[in-house]
């Protein structure tokens, strides 16, 4: 009787603890990347108060989130798309009466993403890094590159 409740606990384990990435595999994306180097027009962007800066991916959900040497962090929300070698983000959510790519679905300015939908190149995605690329309007380029944390 006693191995009869043992595999039932551990078949209910698999059942209900397999689960990680909701609503479908979304391969390589899924999981948290911190920012190894940003650079802008090959100038390394260092931020100043020690911060550091990370994004997750889950589903069709971005999260970037800046934390200071305080621990303090800031937070934005948005979706993503990937289209064979372009990744687009998704900044114009909005919450109750707020106005669109506002507050916590504003860009994350500490990364210098610009406001609503914009298109970042994949230079390379493997398991253990993201290299993304994008030139604005005017001809500055972004590089960003992140790595792998879980």
């Amino acid at each position: 009787m006693k191995s009869v409740k043992l595999f039932f606990v551990i078949a209910l384990m698999a059942v209900f603890g397999g689960c990680t990435q909701n609503n479908g595999h979304i391969g390589k994306l899924f999981g948290s990347w911190g920012l190894e180097l940003m650079t802008v027009d090959d100038q390394p962007v260092v931020f100043e108060d020690g911060g550091f800066a990370t994004m997750s991916f889950q589903s069709n959900i971005v999260m970037a989130i800046y934390n200071d040497k305080y621990h303090n962090s800031l937070k934005s929300y948005g979706t993503w798309k990937r289209f064979d070698s372009v990744l687009q983000f998704d900044f114009e959510h909005k919450s109750n009466n707020d106005i669109p790519g506002t507050g916590a679905f504003a860009p994350p300015v500490w990364l210098q993403f610009p406001a609503g939908v914009s298109d970042f190149v994949i230079v390379e995605l493997s398991d253990s890094k993201l290299w993304l690329m994008r030139t604005d309007n005017k001809g500055k380029q972004y590089v960003y590159i992140f790595k792998k944390t879980w």
